[in-house]
This record gives C-alpha cells, sequence and structure tokens, in this order.
C-alpha cells in the first residue's frame, strides 16, 4: 500500500526520479565538503620552502613509497622532517635525488655504490675523475658477468646439442651433465 504523499512531494505522472541534490541551496553550486581543506598537498613553512609527503615525492620521481622509505632506511635519503601529525615532510631536492638513485640502479650501481656518489657529490674535495673511476669500475665488472654469461651460454649451447630430446629421463644427457656423469 502507498501512502499518500504531501503536496509538491514525490513525482507527477511520466516524471522521472531525481537525484539528491548535492549542491548546498548557494548561488555558487559548490559541492559540499564535509572536511575542509582535505586535498592540501603541501605544507609550506615560515621560510617560504615547499615541502611535499611521502606519496607525492614518490609520485614524481616515478618510484613507490616503500622505495622511498626502503631508501631513507638504507641513509640514501636523509630522514625528512615531520608534520604535526606525523607525516614525512620532504624538501623539493628530494626528488631530484631520487631520480638520480633510481638511474643509477639502471646503470648497475649497487646501493652502496650510489651512497659513495652521493657523498662524491656532496664533497668539496671530490673531483669528476672520482666519479669516472667509480664508472670505469662498474663498467670493468659488468665485462666481468658478460663474459661469464657467454661462458654460461655456450656451456647450454654444448649441452643442448648433445641431448635428442626424446627418451627415459635416466638417459638425459642434460641431467647427467649436472650431475658431473
Amino acid at each position: 500500500m502507498r501512502l499518500p504523499l504531501p503536496a509538491g512531494e514525490g513525482w507527477g505522472e511520466g516524471e522521472k526520479p531525481r537525484p539528491p541534490k548535492r549542491y548546498s541551496q548557494n548561488k555558487t553550486k559548490k559541492p559540499l565538503d564535509p572536511v575542509v581543506n582535505y586535498r592540501v598537498y603541501s605544507v609550506k613553512t615560515m621560510r617560504d620552502e615547499t615541502f611535499q609527503k611521502i606519496g607525492q615525492a614518490a609520485k614524481a620521481a616515478a618510484v613507490g613509497v616503500e622505495t622511498v622509505r626502503f631508501y631513507e632506511r638504507e641513509g640514501l635519503l636523509p630522514k625528512p622532517k615531520r608534520s604535526g601529525a606525523g607525516y614525512r615532510l620532504y624538501p623539493p631536492d628530494t626528488v631530484a635525488r631520487l631520480r638520480f638513485i633510481k638511474q643509477a640502479k639502471q646503470l648497475g650501481f649497487t646501493l652502496k655504490e650510489i651512497n659513495e656518489l652521493l657523498s662524491l657529490r656532496a664533497s668539496s674535495r671530490a673531483n669528476c675523475g672520482h666519479v669516472r673511476a667509480r664508472a670505469e669500475r662498474k663498467r670493468d665488472e659488468i665485462d666481468g658477468k658478460l663474459r661469464e654469461l657467454r661462458q654460461m651460454r655456450r656451456a647450454l649451447n654444448n649441452l643442448i646439442k648433445e641431448c635428442t630430446g626424446e627418451g627415459p629421463l635416466s638417459r638425459c644427457t642434460i641431467l647427467s651433465a649436472m650431475d658431473g656423469k
């Protein structure tokens, strides 16, 4: 049984239901916001430097939030300031440092080596030759790994050539070679 609605409420014949109003009754038609300023992303200090929260810095450097925390624990990033609510607040140069770390990792440098490069960069006594020496050492290390990989590839090619790919596993030449037989 339907209860009668007071005049002016409900739908007239052929009218469709209207969604509830999401705007205040004022003329500006702005959405109601129960949490004031909840979309504020950066914090300004009295010196007018803009600090970023961890998510912003991570996104700008195209790394994950956990990666930022890990680099902080490993000493690659300085400990950030904290807001009154306990949020990490990173200075503007953090994004550039994160990008540097990411690029150095792509070149094959370990976190320890990256930390050394960052220390060199901050040192007044270091010069380009120090950085070049580390880059040459890394290149030589990579060349050694490539030689090892080529040797492994040749050994695997020889094993594959000897294996017919047929028969029981007890006669598999690849498994026998790995057993040392």
